[in-house]
């Protein structure tokens, strides 16, 4: 009988040591990001001027100025009065981060790819070509310029447009 109930105590013991003490969830401030389609990417217009975010590269053809946003595309301005440019357009170019120009022809990066755009006509700029899967996406990695938790990216989800500072609870990924 004594080994019975000893048994049963060294059972219940086990039992109640091997439950899951679930501990808080982990809730910090951290970056998340923010998808867009592989289709919306790849949509590249021509809008009226829009307010500059974050300037990039810039580059002069003739009396144009190019001035790059960086992770939206590129706005246009008529350059010639130095010290008063005029606002042409806005050639939307989701994930772009750089340009170069050769003749008529604007070279930028969108998303993965590689992309000619005709700017002969800055209010109307027309893709030529695209060069799919041109180079490695860093920023679907992690967010730039950034150390600290963030939400580990979902590649099916789509590709990563940008990254914005939200609460996150248990971030599996950091930095």
């Amino acid at each position: 009988m004594r080994n019975i109930i000893n048994s049963l105590l060294l059972l219940s013991m086990c039992l109640v040591l091997s439950c899951e003490n679930k501990e808080q969830d982990l809730i910090v401030a951290g970056m998340k990001p923010v998808y867009i389609s592989a289709e919306e990417v790849r949509n590249l217009n021509t809008t009226g001027p829009v307010a500059i975010q974050e300037a990039g590269k810039i580059y002069t053809k003739g009396n144009l100025l190019f001035i790059n946003d960086r992770g939206r595309g590129v706005h246009v301005f008529d350059n010639s009065d130095p010290a008063a440019p005029q606002a042409i357009s806005f050639i939307n170019i989701p994930r772009n981060f750089d340009i170069a120009i050769k003749d008529n022809i604007l070279y930028a990066d969108n998303g993965p790819d590689l992309i000619a755009v005709d700017i002969s006509n800055p209010e109307n700029a027309q893709l030529t070509k695209r060069i799919e899967n041109a180079y490695a996406d860093e920023l679907v990695v992690f967010p730039p310029d950034y150390e600290g938790y963030f939400e580990c990216v979902d590649s099916e989800r789509g590709i990563v447009l940008d990254w914005e500072m939200t609460q996150l609870t248990n971030p599996e990924c950091r930095r």
